[in-house]
């Protein structure tokens, strides 16, 4: 498996690209969250530069807020479109964005009407698609919802967040992530970690192995599935989202925990 981590919008990329190569991190994952017409998408030639000149690759590129099944003509398609020429351009392995929200009454149909066309669009860039969960942009809320879709889609390729999973697909806490891994574990194309930590009064989201998420078994899960991919970090919550010397330190946990699961 490969490590990597989530750059937002926000943070220094220059910053993190050097931190990356420092860390011997192999790669890094943008987010590009609701973008319009205005977003020209130009720092593209630049971003290429950095990563190269640090020896970093680029694990995947998502667009946040839009989804595969939403309407063809509309502005969804079109930045889901510019997102994969994106992707491709800066070499990412990954593209991945929701599975969309048609106002329909079947919008499973809607998915299996369109994945495979998305897919081949993906594939001819040489990368993976897959879908996040939950969040704007999925109308994948729960388990039965994602059993459906993928006896439509059987080659659905999913972005899975194990944290994620218990937030928005209201799977049980904290042993929930490891049955939709068992279940679901063939479609795994793209796995996020962060920690989570439930208390009588409240809760914490420290990295993963400092929390009460059975990573260990869900590790185990992955490995019966073959799964060989990306494991990207993603520093979450009031305490490690910022400063950036805080994301770094929750990378640098992350990897330091997870690294013996992650070996080949």
């Amino acid at each position: 498996m490969k490590k990597t981590f989530i750059i937002k919008p926000e943070n220094n990329f220059t910053d993190f690209v050097e931190f990356a190569s420092q860390e011997n991190i192999d790669g890094v994952e943008l987010l590009i969250m609701k973008p319009t017409k205005a977003d020209t998408f130009s720092d593209l030639a630049e971003r290429k530069r950095i990563l190269e000149a640090n020896g970093v690759g680029v694990s995947a590129v998502s667009i946040w807020h839009y989804g595969l099944a939403d309407p063809a003509g509309g502005l969804s398609a079109e930045m889901i479109k510019r997102g994969i020429d994106y992707a491709g351009e800066i070499g990412a392995d990954c593209f991945y964005t929701g599975p969309g929200e048609p106002d329909c009454d079947n919008p499973t149909a809607a998915l299996a009407d369109c994945y495979d066309e998305w897919e081949s669009l993906v594939k001819q860039q040489g990368m993976e698609l897959a879908v996040y969960l939950g969040h704007e942009g999925s109308y994948i809320r729960s388990e039965a919802m994602l059993a459906d879709a993928i006896d439509a889609v059987p080659n659905l390729g999913l972005k899975i967040d194990p944290q994620g999973l218990i937030r928005n697909l209201a799977v049980d806490y904290p042993n929930g992530p490891c049955n939709i891994l068992y279940r679901f574990g063939a479609n795994l194309t793209f796995f996020h970690v962060k920690g989570l930590s439930r208390h009588r009064d409240g809760e914490l989201e420290p990295p993963p192995l400092m929390d009460k998420l059975p990573w260990g078994e869900m590790f185990g899960i992955m490995l019966e599935h073959e799964y060989d991919g990306w494991v990207s970090s993603e520093p979450h919550g009031d305490y490690w989202d910022e400063p950036a010397n805080r994301r770094k330190a929750y990378i640098r946990h992350t990897f330091r925990m997870l690294e013996p699961f992650m070996a080949n």
